[in-house]
């Protein structure tokens, strides 16, 4: 169950999270960040640029700035993409220039042309 660990130890927050789990993030991500505030998240997701656009327009309502995304290199279907909660960017220092909307937008077109979708 989604942050039966977390519980465990009496904690409401996370510093990182890190998640790797080939395709399941659709489904456990988002629950597992209404209940508790991540300040940083490195993900993979697999699937669909569909389903990529989806959760990282979810993610981004729960106040999160992508900052940082990687496609992989061995198939279009995967990208790992790396969020700050925007009550931590001051602690990390991380650049504004990072979060403009309009970057944000060209680096999603660039992995999207990149696999084709139009």
């Amino acid at each position: 169950m989604e942050g039966d660990l977390v519980k465990s130890n009496n904690d409401q927050s996370v510093e990182f999270l890190k998640m790797d789990i080939e395709g399941s993030e659709h489904k456990t991500l988002i629950p597992f960040l209404r209940e508790f505030r991540v300040c940083q998240i490195f993900l993979e997701i697999h699937g669909p640029a569909t389903s990529h656009t989806k959760l990282l327009n979810e993610i981004a309502l729960l106040n999160y700035a992508l900052f940082w995304h990687e496609p992989n290199s061995f198939t279009t279907s995967c990208c790992e993409y790396s969020f700050i909660h925007l009550d931590c960017i001051k602690r990390y220092g991380v650049p504004l220039m990072n979060l403009i909307p309009e970057v944000l937008t060209l680096l999603l077109l660039k992995f999207f042309v990149r696999i084709n979708i139009s």
